[in-house]
């Protein structure tokens, strides 16, 4: 800023100010500092007291708990951790607000140091003694050991409350106590997370854009960071909680068949009684099995589901897409994954998995024992071989990373199975359906890998990379067919031999001594326990010669099914939707009736659909897109059926619609055109 007067001896009656655009800029660049400066120096003083209010709380709480005359009520303590957790939060708030106007009082800082051409503004520079001695990353040891203490603190006795509150609730309900931990565990893993942007996203967000200002001079105003991490919504919510979700939904299914055919075959054994009286008993524990209400069935399933399903699995899936990173971004399938979307950062990725992994290796022998851990030790290796040994080497044998990876739904269902059944799972029933389940992912993944690398062919889009894609491009189908007819003939066998087995005067006597022994009352002693050495002989050896008479079948009829195929598909829809309406039934019978029989059945009536669903399928409807699409269009012709009748629609073109894959056109509908609304024409 300059002043410019006439140097004569005669000064004016006016004085004029000229003031550049760079005075300007100065300016507001010093008031928007001060206000940021106001800014910190309030949020600090709201920390101090929401600090010290939650530490004299907390001592009040504990001091009346260890008063041994104050007597907490139930529901005072379901409420008190709450509070304490609500005042924590805050703090995580109002500390993320100060680090926001921390690092934009050193942006200021840094602009306007650039204009003067000095380092005048030191305040809140990361390089001054103070700073550097503060910081939690880089400063003095004994400050770190001050913000340990002060957190941990902090957070030490929050647990106490949370735990003298958690022993009033379990001694006064066991299922009160189990909700009560669930609720609160999942309340501190959400905040743990929150809280993992102040040491991970935010700084390196700002980093991000200070290295852009330094190399630039100047804030573009075109200037986008990175935020994909913090995006809020229910996808970002169920990224941090399943972050595979595609994988949970259509896997998970196995794991619940194992569990539900652990329920017909041995039913609820006596030794899970005192878990069950831990976990979920109310005011007396159940003495018996038969006393053990419905409900408690599901809430088992729902503990070990999660311990499976969310923590382990999800764990491995995890480490799968740490190291495919790379390749993830540029796939059209995968790089909407939290992981290559940037969702969920490296770092935390890398963080959960080891969480979930000792979680789910925990609460594995706690719920289910030696048994239970070693299928979560044998799953956790099967996902090394995979990664590590079977993937890199699919360029030049497609074959094993296939027969490698169907072990996955098997070792699911397995899972299932040990959860009830624990050291009863080399029951015959459990092996042969163990082999059936293996088939399965056989041929579905050949069809993944085939109708990708042909969706590729024809866009030209990387919808997935894969070494082993011009094989199945080639062979996909020929696989699919093996594994699904296999499936089919497996359930097949498996039915059979049961209904056999039933009749106890068979002319089979072998059944008698490897799979059903009749005459005893035992429901347990029906099914001969064949044990673990010969199970997994029996196991291999099924699933060679079921492969073979599968491979077999299908090259000697590979002809003929260029006949039948294209009849199926005209039919695909309605065929599918039958035995839906028939499979569904059959499994909820089976759990009523405790009928081992129905249950076969069901697996017999669930491979023929899946034979069929998956014939002739293309990429589009694999990723339901085009399922969206006809959704859509069953949605308006049910409309234009019911309230808008148009020619050439009557109930039968609306169910060939709704269940077959018949092209609409042939119908030649004529849909009216929808009226705008009075505020559409207004």
């Amino acid at each position: 800023m300059t002043a410019r007067v006439r140097s004569n001896e005669q000064l004016p009656s006016k004085i004029v100010i000229m003031q550049d655009a760079g005075d300007s800029r100065l300016l507001v660049l010093l008031k928007d500092y001060e206000l940021t400066l106001n800014h910190i120096e309030g949020i600090d003083g709201r920390l101090i007291q929401v600090i010290g209010g939650i530490l004299g709380v907390l001592g009040i709480v504990i001091g009346i708990y260890l008063n041994q005359k104050f007597q907490l009520s139930v529901g005072l303590a379901w409420i008190t951790p709450l509070f304490f957790l609500i005042l924590i939060t805050f703090l995580v708030f109002f500390i993320y607000q100060n680090n926001v106007y921390l690092w934009n009082a050193r942006i200021l800082a840094n602009q306007i140091n650039t204009i003067i051409g000095e380092k005048v503004i030191i305040s809140y520079d990361p390089q001054l003694p103070g700073a550097a001695f503060l910081s939690p990353e880089r400063g003095s040891l004994r400050t770190r050991i001050m913000y340990i203490a002060l957190f941990c603190g902090t957070f030490f006795l929050f647990i106490v409350v949370t735990v003298s509150s958690l022993s009033v609730i379990y001694n006064a309900s066991h299922i009160q106590g189990s909700l009560f931990v669930l609720f609160y565990g999942f309340l501190v893993a959400i905040l743990s997370f929150s809280s993992l942007g102040l040491i991970y996203e935010l700084p390196r967000s700002y980093r991000i854009f200070l290295n852009q200002l330094r190399s630039t001079g100047h804030i573009s105003n075109e200037f986008l960071t990175n935020l994909s991490a913090f995006k809020s919504n229910i996808s970002g919510l169920f990224s941090v909680i399943i972050p595979r979700l595609p994988d949970f939904i259509t896997k998970s299914f196995f794991f619940i068949f194992g569990y539900v055919t652990a329920i017909v075959v041995v039913g609820l054994p006596a030794s899970k009684l005192p878990l069950i009286n831990y976990l979920f008993r109310s005011s007396t524990d159940w003495k018996s099995v038969s006393s053990v209400p419905v409900w408690v069935y599901f809430a088992l399933w729902i503990v070990y589901f999660v311990v499976e399903e969310i923590f382990l699995q999800q764990a491995k899936l995890m480490w799968d897409d740490i190291r495919d990173i790379e390749r993830d971004k540029i796939l059209l399938q995968n790089s909407t994954r939290p992981i290559a979307s940037g969702r969920l950062s490296v770092t935390s990725a890398i963080w959960q998995m080891y969480v979930r992994w000792s979680l789910a290796f925990l609460f594995s022998y706690l719920l289910g024992g030696f048994a239970l851990l070693l299928v979560f030790f044998f799953i956790t290796f099967h996902q090394a071989v995979y990664v590590l040994w079977a993937k890199p080497r699919s360029s030049k044998h497609p074959l094993i990373v296939l027969f490698t990876l169907s072990f996955n739904v098997s070792l699911r269902f397995l899972a299932g199975v040990v959860s009830i059944a624990g050291a009863q799972w080399s029951l015959t029933p459990f092996v042969l359906l163990f082999v059936l389940c293996y088939f399965y992912p056989v041929g579905v993944m050949a069809l993944l890998w085939k109708i990708e690398a042909e969706y590729q062919r024809d866009t030209h889009q990387n919808i997935a990379i894969r070494p082993q894609s011009e094989f199945y491009l080639r062979h996909g189908e020929f696989w699919q067919h093996v594994g699904l007819i296999a499936a089919v003939v497996v359930a097949g066998a498996i039915f059979l031999n049961h209904v056999i087995s039933l009749s106890c005067n068979t002319g089979f006597p072998y059944l008698q001594t490897w799979y059903l022994r009749c005459g005893v009352e035992s429901r347990l002693a029906y099914f001969d326990n064949i044990g673990p050495v010969i199970s997994i002989i029996l196991i291999v050896g099924l699933i060679i010669i079921f492969m073979l008479l599968a491979f077999l079948f299908v090259r000697l009829f590979e002809k003929m099914s260029n006949l039948i195929v294209p009849g199926i598909r005209k039919i695909k829809g309605l065929l599918v939707a039958v035995l839906v309406m028939i499979n569904i039934p059959l499994f909820i019978l089976s759990i009523i009736k405790d009928d081992m029989a129905l249950l076969l059945l069901g697996f017999l009536v669930f491979s023929i659909a899946l034979l069929f669903v998956y014939e002739g399928m293309t990429y589009l409807e694999y990723t339901f897109t085009n399922l969206k699409i006809r959704m859509l269009l069953i949605a308006k012709v049910i409309y234009a059926y019911l309230f808008q009748p148009i020619p050439n629609l009557g109930l039968k073109e609306v169910l060939a619609i709704m269940f077959t894959d018949i092209d609409p056109a042939k119908f030649r509908l004529i849909f009216p055109e929808k009226e705008p609304d009075q505020r559409e024409r207004a």
